[in-house]
């Protein structure tokens, strides 16, 4: 097990296919994942544990994380990072060519897995169970052990302090970026949020690599993803190190088909349709414009087209704004102000701080390390 080290973190930047990137990996004998964002917050949840007993630390986990056994599973609590139902949202109780199936493992055979794999250790760490758990799950969908390389983990949010047990392993971090309104817009349909700008200027923020991991960190364009499938994966193989196979361009979890997540198209694989929505509703094309200008540096070091103007009113109201009142819309125009001036490296440098950097692409030919 401790040569098990090496591990690709996934991360999301708004809604921009992360989940879908993950899925590509689940059959691949060389890689192990545990399903969706059911593990997200897996860093959190081991600081808030009262003891790190072996058995502890188990039936805790067990108790917690009981969607790994039943996707229907609804929590009193919120789970770290994913919600009170992760397996409904990520639609794992409608699995396979007829949406029929569910995806889900044995209690008493994962237990009886996880106590083999820590029957050693009278106390755990974090890294410790992280691989364990991995283990466990791998030798319930009865996978090659001997062939495993890379845990697949969906880190989901770039927030280092889920991320800092990962600086002990061998990790890469692949985020999943799409075109950034696109994907903003996207999650703030998803959430029915009534905040207007403030939240889409949160989900945009999160553009740079997380401290301590920008070395090994770089970003998968969601459209190239859909559009040229196989250059990309075969590109993403041959950065982490493992080999080809053709199960990297099947999306499923569990060996069973899957169908995105809750609440969105009902839709398997690559397609065209998920890139190419518009979300007129939701924005005129000047909003557009004028989203195209506030993240100018975004739209070129991503290779996004945009229209170039002169000026443009970017305070003027967003669409999307239109219902809401008018203090929330005055609020939200002074946190715009203090969003471009945060994100501006003339004021950084100014006052002292340091240079924002913006997520790498993972070149599409010819990666060396």
């Amino acid at each position: 097990m401790e040569k098990l080290n090496n591990v690709l973190a996934i991360c999301f930047y708004g809604r921009s296919g992360s989940v879908f990137f993950q899925s590509l990996f689940d059959g691949h004998p060389e890689c192990v994942t545990i399903p969706g964002s059911y593990i997200s917050g897996y860093q959190d949840w081991f600081d808030d544990l009262t003891s790190l007993g072996t058995s502890a630390v188990i039936e805790n986990f067990c108790k917690t994380f009981r969607v790994l056994f039943d996707p229907y599973y609804i929590s009193d609590v919120p789970l770290p990072c994913c919600g009170k139902q992760p397996g409904l949202d990520c639609n794992f109780h409608k699995m396979g060519e007829r949406q029929d199936e569910i995806i889900a493992i044995d209690e008493r055979e994962f237990k009886d897995h996880l106590y083999s794999f820590t029957k050693e250790d009278l106390l755990q760490s974090s890294v410790s169970f992280f691989k364990a758990l991995h283990f466990a799950y791998a030798s319930c969908k009865k996978m090659d052990l001997t062939k495993i390389k890379l845990i697949v983990f969906a880190l989901h949010s770039p927030i280092l302090r889920r991320a800092q047990f990962l600086l002990e392993m061998n990790t890469k971090i692949i985020h999943m970026i799409r075109e950034p309104l696109q994907s903003a817009l996207s999650l703030y349909k998803q959430n029915n949020s009534t905040q207007g700008i403030s939240e889409i200027l949160n989900i945009l923020s999160l553009y740079s690599p997380m401290e301590n991991f920008e070395n090994v960190t770089y970003a998968v364009k969601l459209e190239d993803l859909h559009t040229s499938p196989e250059k990309v994966m075969k590109n993403v193989a041959q950065f982490l190190n493992i080999s080809w196979n053709n199960i990297l361009l099947e999306s499923s979890f569990g060996g069973k088909k899957w169908w995105n997540l809750s609440g969105t198209d009902n839709i398997s694989g690559f397609n065209n349709i998920i890139i190419g929505k518009k979300y007129e509703n939701y924005v005129t094309e000047r909003d557009k414009d004028k989203f195209a200008f506030i993240f100018k540096k975004l739209y070129e070091l991503w290779g996004y087209d945009r229209k170039k103007h002169l000026f443009l009113n970017i305070f003027s109201d967003y669409k999307f704004e239109s219902n809401l009142p008018f203090g929330l819309k005055v609020k939200n125009k002074f946190l715009l102000i203090k969003f471009i001036l945060v994100h501006s490296n003339f004021v950084r440098f100014f006052f002292g701080k340091k240079k924002l950097k913006v997520l790498r692409l993972l070149p599409l030919e010819n990666f060396n390390e």
